[in-house]
């Protein structure tokens, strides 16, 4: 191995560590990129969810007949791993 000696040689030294460092960054950065590509590409994504939720008026009703108001939760799960 060549000895790299003077202040030319830090220069180089130091120039070589920094572009191998970003060196790392730039393949994270490409493989990040890529991995988004092909999700957009093969998974549907929905942003925005429009419901229109209709019940029958018996659906709740008390021991009158009348009508009781009903909640109606929407849970968004991060997988379906559980329901298959």
């Amino acid at each position: 191995m060549a000895i790299i000696a003077g202040k030319a040689g830090y220069g180089l030294i130091i120039a070589l560590f920094s572009l191998s460092l970003s060196g790392c960054g730039l393949t994270q950065r490409v493989a990040d990129g890529t991995v988004s590509a092909t999700k957009s590409l093969f998974y549907r994504q929905i942003k925005t969810l429009h419901l229109d939720i209709r019940a029958r008026e018996a659906i709740n009703t008390s021991a009158a007949g009348i009508p009781l108001s009903v909640v109606v939760r929407i849970y968004q799960l991060k997988d379906n791993r559980n329901f298959d």
